[in-house]
C-alpha cells in the first residue's frame, strides 16, 4: 500500500507520532495504546491523502490514485479495503486480527492479552476472518488473497529507520510542531488528524510497545491506500457491551459536540432522550468530548440533543435501528438554532406564566416554560422538520400549532423544516377536561407512581392529530394509584389513548370513551424471554440481535428485543399473554425463527435457543419498465406466519386474529439488487409494485434467486381539472385518491383557482372522489395505474339523514360512524376492504345522524366505529341528488348484516348449500338431518364476543319457537379445535344443537355459504331456500316469528 505515495505515507507515518506526543496522557492504560494508535493511523491516512488531494486541486491536474509501476494492483486494492473494514469490524473480532495476523502474537499470547479464555479467542478470530473476507467479497474483491495481504510485505521493514526517527522526533517535541526542521507536511497532517480526535482526556500515560509500532507501519500504509473514498460504509463497529463506569445491563455512550468550523464546544449540554422521562444529561469537557450512560439495554432510535453554553447552537444525533452503539464516539455537529417566539394565553387572553412549550418533530421536542409575560422563545435546529409546537398547564389547558401540507396525506403532515417556521405562534388554553386512570393491579391493589402518557390528541378545528411522546403528556399516579390528566382540551375529538410506561409494565392502551372522566387501568408486569445464541462450533455468539413480535391482545401486539451477552446468552421483557415469533437478526447469520413462543403471567419462558448457521441469501433483481432498467429506492417484504395464539389468551369479547408472525424487509440498491438472510422455512414475498404475495420455501441451499420486474415504478404523478356541469371551474375542490392496497394510504389535493391539480399517487387502481369546498357538487370514479391526466365533472350530491338503534332497540348515542364508500384492498371483491370518502360523523342523543356530499348512484356502508365489522347497521344509496331519509336502522337486523358475507354467499331466497360438520361426539352432522323444518343456523366460535353475546336472543327465539317440531337451532363451532365448543357446551348446556364446522369456513363445503365474519346467522326454510340471513339481536326472533307467521311475544 505504500508504494501508492511514499512521501504521502511518511508523512502520516510521522503524524501518528506528533499525535501521540500530544496526546499520550489521554490513554488509560498501556493496553489501550495499540487500538488507538490504529484508530489515529487510519485518520492520519485519510487526512494526507485528503491533503494531498487539495495540493493537486490548487496547482492543477488532479492525479489518480494508484499504485506505484510495478506493484500488485489488485493487492493495492485490497490492502484498502482490509483497512477500511478492519475498522468497521466490531472491536471483539477486530483485535484478534490485529493481533495474531498484523502482529504475529500466538493465540495462546493474544488470549492473554485480551483477558480471554484461549477458545474464545480463537472463534472470534474466526468469526473476524469470516466477516472480513465476506465483507470484502461483496466488494467485489479477491478474498483468495486474504492472508497475503494481511501478511506484512518486505518495504514495512524498511520502514523500521522511519519508526525510529519518527520516536526520536516525538520525544524530542515540547509541542506538536516540534524543533527546527520538522516535516511541515507531517504537522499539518498531524494538525488535522487532532481536530478529527474526538476521545476525553483520561489520567494514565501510556508506555509505547514495539508491537504496536510494527501494527502501526502496515496499518499507516494500509489507511493511506484507501483514504480516498470507496463503497458506502455497512453497519458500523459496534461496541462490545458496557464500559467501565456503566452498570450491567447499561451501556456508555461517549462523543464530541463541535460547531461548524470544527471546534470543540466546551460546556455544551447534552442530552439522552431529551425531555423525556427516562433523559440523561450531561456537559462538554474543555475538548468538546462527553460521557453519559443510556439507561436501558440498547439505544435503538434514541436522540442526543447537544445545546452550547449560550443556547444559540444546536445539534443532535439520532441512533438507528442498531440496539448498541457505535464504536466510534459520535460527532454531533451544532449549528445556529432557529428562534421562535410563543405566545400563551388563557380563554379570557390572559397571559399564562410557567406554560411548558414544545416544538416537536423529527422524533424530537425542545421544552422551555412561559414567562410572566405568557411569552417564550424557544430554540429549535434548523435543519429539523417540526409539526407542531404544543402548550400545556396543569388546570389550565393544553393548544397547539400544526404545520405543512395536508393535502398529501389525510389528517396528517410531514411538517415543515424548522427554518420555514414562522417567527411567531399563539396558543390558547382554557376549558380544561379532567380525565383520571386508575392504576391496578392483578389483585386490584392501587399502583401508586405508575405513570401513563396521552397518544392521540386532537381538537376541533384542527386538520391533525399530535403523535409524539414526551414528559409533556406524562402524569403521575399518587399514593391513590390515581393520574390525573387535568389539561385536556374541552374539544378534543374521538377516544383518548394513553400508554402506561416503565419497562417492567406491558404496553397495553387504555381508552377513554367521550363521555368518560375516570376508567381504571390494569396494570401487568412484563414477563422475560430468555435463551443462548451460539455459532456453528457452538462457541457464544456474541452481540447477536433477537427480536420477538407478538401475535396482541385486542388491538395492541407486544414486542422485545436483546442483544446476547459474553456467553451468548439474552434476556427480554415481553407482555404476557401472547404467542411471539422469536428470531434473531443479524447480517451474516441465520437460524429458524421459533413461532410458537406462548407467553404467560409470572411464567418466565427459558430455553429459546438458537444455533446459528450460514442460511439462504435470498436475493434478486428488480427491475423496472420495458427497457429493465434497474428499480432503485423500492422495498422486498418477508413475512413468515405460524400459529393462532391458544384461544385461552384472549380477552372477552376480542374479535381480531391473533395469529403469530413477523416480517422484514430489503430495500433495492441502486443497481436494483436486493439480499436478505434467511434461516429454514415457508415465507411469503411481497414484491414491489404488486400487490400479492409470492410463496417462498427455504430449506438449505446457500441461495436462492428470484428476480422481480416492476412494470412501472410505485409512484407517479397525476395532474387534472375539476369542473361544474357547466364547464365552469371549481376552485379549492378537494380531490382524494383512494387506492386498491393493503395500505390504503390515501391522497389528497385541493384544485387551484382554474381547478387544476397536481400530486403524486401510487400506480395503482384507485379511487377518486372530488367534492366541491361546501360538499354539494361531487364526483366518484375509477382510474388505472397508468392514467396520468383527469378530469372530474361535478354533480349535486345527496344528503342522507336517519335514526340508528343498538341491537336491544335503544339510541346510539354520541356513537362515532364508521361509514363509507367501500374500498377493496386488492383484486378480490370478497377480500378485505377499508371506508373512504366520508367526513366525521358522530350521532345525537337521540341516535339521529345526517350523512352529507353523498354521490349518486354510490353505495355507501354505515357501521360503529372500531367494530371490524360488527355492528353494521346496513348501506345507503342515494338515487338522486338532495336530502333523503333512511329511517330508522338497527345495527344488526336484516339485511344491514349484508356487510358480514361474500359476493357468493346465498341470497334470500337462494338454495342453501350443504355444510360439512360433526356433532360434537364426532359424528356427521347434515343440513339433511333437519329436513322439512325451519333452521336457524348459527356459525360462531368460543373466542367471539359477539358471538357469545347473540346466545341469549337466539335461547329467546328457541325457547319461544323451538319446542313444537317446525324449527331446529343449529350453531356450528369455528373454532380450530373440537375440544373448545366440547368445553363450552359442558358448561353452558345449549339446549340445542351445537357442532363443529370440520375444516372452517375458508375452504371446502362451507366455504360457499360466504361467511366474512361472525356471528353470521341463516334462517333456512323447508324447501331448502334462505328466508333471511345476518340477523342480530331482537331481530332474530322477529325474523323467525314472521316466517312462522306467528307474533313473537
Amino acid at each position: 500500500m505504500l508504494d501508492g505515495d511514499r512521501a504521502g505515507a511518511d508523512d502520516a507515518f510521522q503524524a501518528v507520532f506528533l499525535v501521540l506526543a500530544r496526546k499520550a496522557g489521554s490513554l488509560r492504560r498501556p493496553d489501550d495504546l495499540r487500538p488507538w494508535l490504529y484508530g489515529v493511523a487510519v485518520k492520519a491516512g485519510k487526512e494526507a491523502r485528503r491533503r494531498a488531494a487539495r495540493i493537486r486541486a490548487r496547482e492543477g491536474g488532479a492525479l489518480a490514485d494508484l499504485p506505484a509501476p510495478g506493484a500488485d494492483a489488485d493487492l493495492f486494492d485490497l490492502r484498502a479495503a482490509i483497512d477500511e473494514e478492519l475498522e468497521r469490524l466490531p472491536g471483539r473480532y477486530r483485535e484478534p486480527i490485529l493481533l495474531c495476523e498484523l502482529e504475529g502474537a500466538s493465540r495462546r499470547d493474544a488470549a492473554e492479552r485480551l483477558g480471554l479464555a484461549e477458545g474464545t479467542l480463537s472463534s472470534r478470530l474466526a468469526r473476524g476472518r469470516s466477516l472480513l473476507r465476506d465483507r470484502l467479497a461483496r466488494r467485489g474483491l479477491a478474498v483468495g488473497a486474504l492472508g497475503a495481504a494481511l501478511a506484512p510485505t518486505a518495504k514495512a521493514a524498511g520502514l523500521d529507520a522511519l519508526a525510529d526517527a519518527s520516536v526520536r522526533l516525538m520525544l524530542a517535541s515540547p509541542s506538536l510542531h516540534g524543533p527546527p526542521g520538522t516535516a511541515s507536511a507531517a504537522v499539518a497532517v498531524a494538525e488535522g488528524v487532532l481536530a478529527m480526535l474526538s476521545a476525553a482526556k483520561l489520567k494514565a500515560l501510556a508506555a509505547a510497545s514495539a508491537a504496536a509500532l510494527g501494527v502501526l507501519v502496515v496499518t499507516t500504509g494500509l489507511a493511506w491506500g484507501l483514504s480516498h473514498g470507496g463503497p458506502n460504509p455497512e453497519v458500523p463497529a459496534q461496541a462490545e457491551g458496557p464500559e467501565p463506569g456503566a452498570k450491567a445491563g447499561e451501556l456508555r455512550l461517549r462523543g464530541v459536540v463541535v460547531d461548524e468550523a470544527d471546534r470543540p464546544l466546551a460546556g455544551a449540554e447534552v442530552r439522552l432522550m431529551p425531555f423525556t422521562p427516562r433523559e440523561v444529561g450531561v456537559r462538554t469537557g474543555p475538548d468538546g468530548s462527553y460521557a453519559l450512560t443510556s439507561p436501558g439495554r440498547n439505544v435503538g432510535l434514541q436522540m442526543i440533543l447537544a445545546r452550547s453554553g449560550d443556547g444559540r447552537l444546536l445539534g443532535t444525533f439520532t441512533y438507528g435501528f442498531d440496539l448498541t452503539p457505535p464504536a466510534a464516539p459520535t460527532r454531533i455537529v451544532a449549528k445556529p438554532a432557529k428562534e421562535v417566539l410563543v405566545r400563551v394565553a388563557d380563554s379570557a387572553g390572559k397571559p399564562v406564566e410557567g406554560a411548558t412549550v414544545e416544538a416537536a418533530g423529527d422524533y424530537t421536542a425542545l421544552a422551555s416554560a412561559t414567562s410572566a409575560a405568557g411569552e417564550v422563545r424557544i430554540a429549535i435546529p434548523a435543519d429539523h422538520r417540526v409539526q407542531w409546537i404544543v402548550a400545556k398547564k396543569a388546570a389550565v389547558g393544553c393548544d397547539y400549532a400544526e404545520f405543512g401540507d395536508f393535502d398529501k396525506y389525510p389528517g396528517r403532515s410531514e411538517g415543515v423544516r424548522a427554518a420555514d417556521l414562522p417567527p411567531f405562534v399563539a396558543l390558547t388554553l382554557g376549558e380544561p377536561r379532567t380525565v383520571k386512570i386508575r392504576a391496578l393491579d392483578d389483585d386490584g391493589t392501587p399502583v401508586a407512581g405508575s405513570s401513563f402518557s396521552l397518544w392521540l390528541l386532537k381538537k376541533e378545528g384542527k386538520q391533525g392529530e399530535v403523535n409524539y411522546g414526551s414528559g409533556l403528556q406524562r402524569e403521575v399516579a399518587g399514593p391513590d394509584g390515581v393520574a390525573v390528566f387535568d389539561w385536556l382540551p374541552r374539544s378534543s375529538k374521538g377516544l383518548l389513548q394513553f400508554w402506561p410506561e416503565g419497562g417492567a409494565i406491558a404496553r397495553r392502551r387504555v381508552v377513554v370513551e367521550p363521555d368518560q372522566s375516570e376508567v381504571v387501568a390494569r396494570l401487568v408486569r412484563n414477563v422475560a424471554i430468555r435463551g443462548r445464541v451460539v455459532l456453528p462450533d457452538g462457541s457464544p455468539a456474541v452481540g447477536v440481535k433477537v427480536q420477538a413480535d407478538g401475535s396482541g391482545r385486542e388491538l395492541d401486539n407486544g414486542r422485545g428485543s436483546a442483544v446476547t451477552a459474553a456467553d451468548g446468552r439474552y434476556e427480554m421483557a415481553v407482555p404476557p399473554d401472547e404467542a411471539y415469533a422469536v428470531r434473531v437478526e443479524e447480517p451474516d447469520w441465520a437460524a429458524a425463527a421459533r413461532m410458537d413462543v406462548v407467553v404467560r403471567r409470572g411464567r418466565p419462558v427459558e430455553g429459546v435457543d438458537f444455533h446459528l448457521a450460514q442460511g439462504t441469501v435470498l436475493k434478486g433483481t428488480v427491475t423496472l419498465g420495458q427497457d429493465d432498467r434497474p428499480a432503485t429506492g423500492v422495498y422486498v417484504q418477508i413475512q413468515q406466519e405460524g400459529m393462532d395464539a391458544p384461544d385461552d389468551l384472549r380477552e372477552p369479547g376480542d374479535r381480531f386474529g391473533h395469529r403469530v408472525r413477523w416480517s422484514t424487509s430489503g430495500k433495492v440498491d441502486d443497481r436494483g439488487r436486493y439480499a436478505l438472510r434467511l434461516g429454514p422455512g415457508r415465507y411469503s414475498l411481497l414484491e414491489p409494485g404488486a400487490m400479492k404475495w409470492v410463496e417462498i420455501e427455504i430449506a438449505d441451499q446457500p441461495e436462492l434467486i428470484h428476480d422481480v420486474h416492476m412494470p412501472r415504478p410505485e409512484r407517479g404523478p397525476i395532474a387534472g381539472r375539476v369542473i361544474d356541469s357547466a364547464g365552469r371551474p371549481v376552485a379549492d375542490a378537494s380531490v382524494e385518491f383512494a387506492p386498491v392496497d393493503f395500505a390504503g394510504a390515501r391522497v389528497l389535493a385541493t384544485t387551484d383557482a382554474d381547478g387544476r391539480f397536481a400530486t403524486e399517487r401510487r400506480l395503482l387502481r384507485t379511487f377518486v372522489c372530488a367534492k366541491s369546498p361546501d360538499g354539494s357538487l361531487g364526483a366518484l370514479v375509477e382510474i388505472g395505474p397508468d392514467d396520468a391526466e383527469l378530469g372530474l365533472v361535478l354533480a349535486p350530491t345527496a344528503t342522507a339523514t336517519g335514526r340508528l338503534l343498538d341491537e336491544n332497540g335503544e339510541p346510539v348515542r354520541r356513537e362515532k360512524l364508521h361509514w363509507g364508500r367501500r374500498i377493496p384492498c386488492n383484486d378480490d371483491p370478497d377480500g378485505p376492504s377499508y371506508n373512504a370518502f366520508a367526513p366525521a360523523v358522530v350521532t345525537d342523543d337521540d341516535g339521529r345522524f345526517t350523512l352529507p356530499s353523498l354521490v349518486v348512484g354510490e353505495t355507501y356502508r354505515i357501521n360503529i366505529e372500531g367494530e371490524n365489522f360488527y355492528p353494521s347497521a346496513g348501506v345507503v344509496q342515494p338515487s338522486r341528488p338532495g336530502p333523503m331519509d333512511v329511517g330508522t336502522l338497527q345495527l344488526g337486523s336484516g339485511s344491514g348484516g349484508d356487510a358480514i358475507f361474500l359476493n357468493v354467499a346465498p341470497k334470500v331466497g337462494a338454495v342453501a348449500p350443504a355444510f360439512e360438520a360433526t356433532t360434537l361426539d364426532d359424528k356427521p352432522l347434515s343440513l339433511g338431518d333437519f329436513a322439512g323444518k325451519y333452521v336457524l343456523l348459527d356459525f360462531w366460535a368460543t373466542w367471539c364476543g359477539p358471538c357469545l353475546g347473540e346466545m341469549p336472543h337466539i335461547r329467546a327465539a328457541y325457547d319461544e319457537f323451538g319446542k313444537d317440531g317446525r324449527l331446529a337451532v343449529v350453531s356450528l363451532s369455528l373454532d380450530d379445535a373440537i375440544d373448545a365448543p366440547r368445553k363450552f357446551q359442558e358448561e353452558r348446556k345449549l339446549p340445542w344443537t351445537v357442532g363443529w364446522a370440520k375444516g372452517g369456513i375458508a375452504s371446502g363445503p362451507n366455504a360457499a355459504y360466504g361467511v366474512r365474519a361472525i356471528p353470521a346467522l341463516f334462517l333456512i326454510g323447508p324447501d331448502g331456500k334462505v328466508v333471511d340471513r345476518g340477523m342480530r339481536g331482537e331481530g332474530i326472533k322477529q325474523t323467525v316469528a314472521k316466517a312462522l307467521k306467528r307474533p313473537s311475544r
